[in-house]
């Protein structure tokens, strides 16, 4: 009867391990499917978005969900969509940050030896000015911190993802 409860328990022990290791590979955090070519690509023609999966505050790292926290860049336009959470100089609180703006001085360094891009620009929109500041590592793998005049500054660690541009559709393809 011990026996057979052993077994039973090791068969239910292996199967978690496995179901957790797969549910652990099929993260894109990693960013291994963007080839460097692409990487380059994307970053040279501002056509990217970031996601984040993490943010980091005074506490600790917060995980976020990449669906609902990003930074879009697409040419001179941009949009910011992301968990805040630290100080704020103002009155009214702030819970996030939402806009879409204009990206400016938008500025590359490619470190060749460490094999990463260090990206600069300012989003402005109606008065509100954010200057982010991406590190972009080899495998895809982005570290961002943001700053404003109204927030303290924000870290946030995520993944690069390229914008496919597709073809254009015809007028016989909108049926």
């Amino acid at each position: 009867m011990k026996k057979s409860y052993y077994i039973l328990m090791s068969v239910i022990v292996m199967i978690l391990v496995q179901s957790c290791s797969s549910i652990k590979d099929s993260g894109s955090r990693d960013g291994s499917g963007i080839d460097q070519a692409t990487l380059e690509k994307a970053i040279q023609s501002r056509q990217f978005i970031v996601k984040f999966d993490m943010m980091y505050t005074y506490n600790g790292p917060v995980y976020l969900r990449p669906r609902s926290n990003y930074i879009i860049v697409d040419g001179e336009n941009a949009i910011i969509s992301t968990a805040y959470l630290g100080r704020q100089y103002g009155i009214r609180p702030i819970a996030g940050i939402n806009m879409r703006g204009r990206a400016s001085d938008y500025e590359i360094t490619k470190k060749v030896k460490r094999e990463r891009y260090d990206i600069s620009l300012k989003v402005n929109n109606e008065g509100t000015r954010f200057d982010v500041y991406l590190t972009v590592g080899r495998n895809g793998t982005v570290s961002a911190s943001m700053n404003s005049m109204r927030i303290s500054s924000a870290r946030y660690a995520g993944y690069i993802v390229p914008i496919n541009r597709r073809t254009q559709f015809q007028d016989d393809d909108m049926i």
